[in-house]
C-alpha cells in the first residue's frame, strides 16, 4: 500500500458534517491505478477524510460554536482477502 510505486492525490472533497473538507487517496495497489473491482474503476482508493466540524453540528449537539470548534478525520484501512 505504501511501496515504492504508489500515487497519492490529495483534493477537496465533500463530507455532510465538516467545511472545508479533504480526502487523501492513495493508488490501487491490485490494479497499479489502471481500475479494477477494489478500487470501483477508479484506479484510487479513499484512505483519508478530515475536515471542520460544521459550527451547526455543533450548535445542534449543545456545543456554543463561538466557543468552541472541532476538527475531525477518519482513517480508513482496506483489507482484502484472497
Amino acid at each position: 500500500m505504501f511501496g515504492e510505486n504508489n500515487k497519492i492525490r490529495m483534493s477537496n472533497s465533500y463530507f455532510p458534517f465538516t467545511a472545508p473538507s479533504i480526502e487523501i487517496d492513495n493508488s490501487c495497489d491490485k490494479c497499479n491505478a489502471k481500475g479494477c473491482v477494489h478500487c470501483k474503476n477508479e484506479g484510487y482508493i479513499e484512505v483519508l477524510g478530515a475536515g471542520v466540524v460544521n459550527q451547526k453540528i455543533l450548535d445542534m449537539n449543545g456545543y456554543d460554536s463561538k466557543k468552541f470548534s472541532g476538527f475531525a478525520f477518519v482513517l480508513e484501512l482496506n483489507v482484502w482477502f484472497f
